[in-house]
C-alpha cells in the first residue's frame, strides 16, 4: 500500500501485541499514522524497509516498531518538531537507523526508551525526560539524544554506540543521578558529549 492508518477505539485496545511473531506486518510506500490511543493497549509494528511514521499514539500503552532493511524516520522532514510518537515505553528492534539529523530527530513524548539490534545511526527528541534502558546501535554507529524537558535518568541502562551525543535542556535537569545505581553505563568505541547546561542537574557517567 502507499499510506496506511490504523485505529482502536475501546479503552485498553491494541493494535498488534509485544513481540516480533505478534506484530502487525505492513510495507508501504508512503507513511505510518497509527493511534491506540485510549487507555494502554500499545502498538506493535514491522515493516519492511523505511518505516515513515507521521504519527504513533498509544497513550500510555507501550509501543514496538521494527523496519527490516531499512529506517524508521520522521515523515515530516526536516525542522518539525510535531510529536511523532507517544507511549509509556518506547522500543525499537533491528532498525538501520532512526531519524535522519539532528534536525530531522524522530520526535518521542515517552517514559522510557529501548534499542535493540540497531545497525544504523540514531537521532532522537523527547518532549519530556525519560529512562533510558538498553541502547544498542552498535559501535560503527552513532546516537544522538536530547530532552527538551525533564531529565534523562537510569533504568537498568547499557548503551553501546560509536559516538555518543546526549541534551538535556531544562533547567536543573540532569543526565544520570549520583550514586553509582543511578549513573547511565555506557560502551563506546567514539567520542561522548553531553550537555546539562542550565541550572545546577549535573551528570552521571
Amino acid at each position: 500500500a502507499n499510506n496506511v492508518v490504523l485505529t482502536v477505539d475501546a479503552n485498553g485496545a491494541a493494535i498488534g501485541a509485544s513481540g516480533v511473531d505478534n506484530d502487525i506486518n505492513v510495507t508501504l510506500t508512503g507513511t505510518v499514522t497509527a493511534s491506540a490511543a485510549v487507555g494502554n493497549g500499545g502498538i506493535y509494528l514491522t515493516e519492511t524497509g523505511n518505516m515513515s511514521v507521521l504519527s504513533i499514539n498509544a497513550n500510555t500503552g507501550n509501543i514496538e516498531l521494527q523496519a527490516d532493511g531499512g529506517t524508521i524516520k520522521d515523515a515530516n522532514g526536516t525542522n518539525d518538531e510535531d510529536t511523532d510518537v507517544i507511549a509509556a515505553n518506547f522500543t525499537v528492534r533491528n532498525s538501520s537507523g532512526i531519524g535522519s539529523s539532528t534536525l530531522d530527530a524522530l520526535n518521542l513524548d515517552i517514559t522510557g526508551l529501548a534499542i535493540a539490534n540497531g545497525s544504523g545511526d540514531a537521532f532522537l527528541t523527547t518532549a519530556g525526560g525519560f529512562a533510558m534502558g538498553m541502547l544498542n546501535i552498535n559501535v560503527a554507529y552513532n546516537l544522538d539524544l536530547r530532552a527538551k524537558s525533564g531529565s534523562i535518568t537510569d533504568n537498568n541502562s547499557n548503551v553501546t554506540a560509536g559516538n555518543l551525543t546526549l541534551r538535556v535542556d531544562a533547567n536543573n535537569a540532569s543526565i544520570g543521578a549520583p550514586g553509582l545505581a543511578n549513573h547511565i553505563e555506557l560502551h563506546l568505541s567514539g567520542t561522548l558529549n553531553a550537555f546539562a547546561q542550565n541550572g545546577n542537574g549535573g551528570i552521571f557517567f
